[in-house]
């Protein structure tokens, strides 16, 4: 872009703010800064730290990419979705959740307005002659917009932004990709693999704290949410936190051996990286 500052794309608003969010996270997962505080500072590390607030890594290029943003796109296409999407990665890594919570909110009224999340052969449609690749870059944007709502919404206690009664699209499949296309996307398996332990998450926080309604869960009234703590549980809700206590450990007990981490007998772990870790963080934080 800089070296053809004239190029259509670097015109291109929408192309521009996209790369800006994807630089600003490039930023933010590979920089290796730290604050610094002057122990020789007379009002002393505390204070100074409290006075010195530097950006975090990639800030400049994510105000820039915000500022470039169409809140709201009337045709939005899938690399707007890709943006919105990043976005709110980003804004989710500084602990931004309201901000997370409403790009992915646009970002999932984009995507079923393009209807991402219904299978391209329900019904004849532009989708349908697309070809495996695409098809699965379309699948993959679906599930990842569908991951975040459920990240955002259980995080911060509100309800999902879709039924899944409504979603015929399948999960990331690599069986009909082949050559230097399969290399392209991350690995089906472990796609899978997280978003239904985000999807047991979500399940379990909006059953147990009863803030998903009704329609959704039946026995909502059983809820924690108000619950004094000066009382003894039921059984109705210790059968509830048993039943996802159960399936927890199920999860675990069905996940490949590449993707569990294994303690050997000298003390060290097997499969540890950052899949993984991101997988039992989420996993023990339910």
């Amino acid at each position: 872009m800089h070296q053809s500052p004239d190029s259509p794309q670097s015109r291109d608003q929408g192309w521009l703010c996209h790369w800006l969010a994807l630089v600003a996270l490039g930023e933010l997962y590979s920089s290796d800064k730290e604050t610094h505080v002057d122990p020789q500072d007379p009002l002393g590390p505390a204070v100074s730290a409290s006075l010195v607030t530097p950006d975090p890594p990639g800030a400049e290029y994510y105000y820039q990419s915000v500022s470039l943003l169409q809140q709201v796109a009337e045709n939005p296409d899938v690399q707007y979705i890709e943006t919105l999407c990043l976005l709110a990665l980003y804004a989710f890594s500084m602990n931004r959740v309201n901000t997370a919570y409403m790009y992915v909110g646009v970002s999932m009224r984009a995507a079923l307005s393009l209807d991402l999340h219904r299978s391209p052969f329900d019904f004849p449609s532009e989708r349908s002659s697309l070809s495996p690749v695409e098809l699965e870059h379309q699948k993959r944007l679906y599930w990842t917009v569908y991951y975040q709502d459920l990240l955002t919404t259980s995080t911060s206690g509100r309800p999902w932004g879709v039924l899944d009664d409504e979603i015929t699209v399948d999960y990331a499949d690599s069986s009909r990709l082949s050559g230097e296309a399969l290399s392209e996307f991350f690995d089906a398996e472990e796609s899978n693999i997280h978003l239904e332990l985000m999807r047991l998450r979500s399940q379990a926080y909006s059953s147990l704290y009863g803030y998903a309604g009704t329609a959704i869960n039946p026995y909502s009234h059983i809820s924690l949410f108000d619950f004094e703590l000066s009382r003894p549980l039921s059984q109705q809700h210790l059968d509830k936190i048993c039943e996802f206590h159960q399936a927890l450990l199920c999860f675990e007990n069905e996940l490949p051996v590449s993707m569990k981490m294994v303690q050997a007998w000298d003390g060290s772990r097997a499969n540890i990286n950052r899949v993984n870790a991101h997988l039992y963080l989420i996993y023990h934080q339910v």
